[in-house]
């Protein structure tokens, strides 16, 4: 699979201080890479060296396979980007912006306006002042102006804030059809991360400036941690219970409910065994990592 951006030892220093520090990042052709990090982690400060808006202190940026420097920012008419809130002319309508915009960017071809309408599905509200635009619109419209002159790469820094949870549903979903009925690569920073893990194929976390970990998403799941939880109406008979007949030991009790943290595949033989010696069991289910537990375990902020 082609190399669409490779980042090698990145680091940014302000002062006595790194904003970003050896940062090592690999995208793939084809990837909804999500970029993921607190407020200040240092992922908009990577996103603006990935488009040449700031000088790196060392490291390299390698965009579709040719080392980012003063001789070859022609890299950049292969790449759309919109770096924190889209700004558009209130008072003119989407078609008239992107009109503008495409005058701008010197692309000749008028009905790219239009194919961009459609693709991000403001069709309706084509001739309808920007001003009278929800959020999630303009955020539509935002991303329909990098996408005019048919970008390979696509670089959002947090496309969904200030969104309300329509207009952040709306952004996922165009995101991820950009990706699959387009073939556009993607990376994409946000802090909601429920919603990079609903559309991202690759996950890089950030922390203070250093990036903890990359994998994809099949590995991240894989990683996360699993439990059974059951509730039952005497705990001490039911950790005896499975002690001795299970030989469970991975086990931990919080709350009144008990945690097991082996055998996961088998609830319905844990349940079976705990009913047949006359254990009610109140509940018993599956339990797995969501994407958050495990983000904020990774940088300390959850034991």
């Amino acid at each position: 699979m082609e190399s669409i951006l490779e980042i090698s030892n990145l680091s940014k220093k302000y002062g006595g201080e790194y904003a970003v520090q050896n940062l090592n990042m690999h995208i793939r052709q084809g990837d909804i890479y999500g970029f993921l990090g607190q407020n200040g982690a240092g992922e908009t400060t990577t996103i603006r060296m990935i488009l040449g808006l700031i000088k790196p202190t060392s490291g390299c940026v390698e965009l579709f396979g040719e080392p980012l420097n003063k001789t070859n920012y022609h890299v950049f008419i292969r790449i759309g980007s919109m770096v924190e809130y889209p700004g558009a002319y209130e008072n003119l309508t989407a078609v008239e912006n992107l009109e503008i915009h495409r005058k701008l960017m010197g692309i000749k071809k008028r009905e790219s306006v239009e194919e961009v309408i459609h693709l991000v599905g403001l069709s309706e509200a084509r001739n309808k002042k920007v001003r009278e635009f929800s959020l999630g619109m303009k955020q539509r419209l935002g991303i329909g102006r990098t996408l005019l002159h048919k970008p390979e790469l696509l670089v959002l820094d947090e496309p969904t804030n200030g969104l309300d949870p329509v207009g952040i549903k709306e952004i996922r979903e165009l995101i991820v059809t950009l990706a699959k009925r387009d073939k556009i690569t993607i990376l994409v920073s946000s802090h909601l991360l429920s919603e990079i893990e609903q559309m991202a194929t690759k996950i890089g976390i950030i922390n203070k400036g250093i990036l903890l970990e990359e994998m994809t998403l099949d590995t991240l799941i894989k990683k996360r941690e699993q439990h059974i939880k059951v509730k039952v109406n005497d705990l001490k008979a039911a950790i005896k219970c499975l002690t001795e007949n299970l030989d469970i030991k991975e086990f931990t009790v919080e709350n009144g409910l008990l945690k097991i943290f082996e055998r996961i595949n088998e609830t319905a033989n844990i349940n079976r065994l705990l009913v047949t010696n006359n254990i009610d069991v109140e509940e018993i289910c599956l339990i797995e990592d969501r994407l958050e537990d495990y983000f904020l375990k990774r940088i300390g902020g959850l034991e």
